[in-house]
């Protein structure tokens, strides 16, 4: 009779740690989505991907490649949305239902000329309106940005400080990590 208990617990402990293992293979799985952001072919460097409603995502690289990783038990079969955003241009969502594995989606942005204002650079953190500023305010246009080198800024003549923040006064959009 001692035998045959000690078999049953042995084959108990056994199941008990085949699910624990197998639950927690599952509780690790994830979903990496991947792809490229560009505009009439041409990759855009520094636009954002994301899922807002999980508060992930990425930042392209010079190639407009991007890539970023979601624990898939957070919305395990969710439709979701990722979401492609770069200053001047309109942003491109896509839906997606979250599982394990890889997910490689492309977005095509198109220019917004209409929305873009300007952009605020100030040396504080926080997005600041133009008009509520007590210092001077320099407006960088599109044209400047495009003819200026990625190595410097184009703020570098303004005396901008090196951890300036931007807001687009139309989107609300904001980057104060910006070097």
């Amino acid at each position: 009779m001692d035998r045959a208990w000690i078999r049953r617990l042995l084959q108990l402990t056994g199941v008990t740690v085949a699910l624990a293992l197998h639950s927690g293979m599952a509780a690790a799985q994830t979903a990496v989505f991947s792809g490229r952001v560009t505009s009439l072919g041409q990759p855009l460097g520094g636009a954002t991907v994301g899922i807002p409603e999980l508060g992930v995502g990425s930042v392209t690289g010079t190639d407009g490649r991007y890539n970023f990783t979601v624990d898939v038990t957070r919305a395990r079969g969710r439709t979701l949305n990722v979401v492609a955003r770069y200053i001047g241009y309109k942003p491109k969502t896509m839906a997606v239902t979250l599982a394990a594995g890889r997910t490689e989606k492309d977005f095509e942005l198109e220019k917004d000329v209409l929305n873009l204002e300007q952009v605020v650079v100030t040396g504080v953190s926080d997005a600041t309106s133009q008009k509520k500023t007590a210092f001077a305010v320099g407006v960088v246009d599109a044209s400047q940005l495009k003819e200026s080198p990625q190595a410097s800024s184009p703020l570098a003549g303004m005396g901008a400080p090196a951890m300036a923040g931007c807001a687009s006064s139309s989107r609300g959009l904001r980057d104060s990590s910006a070097t």
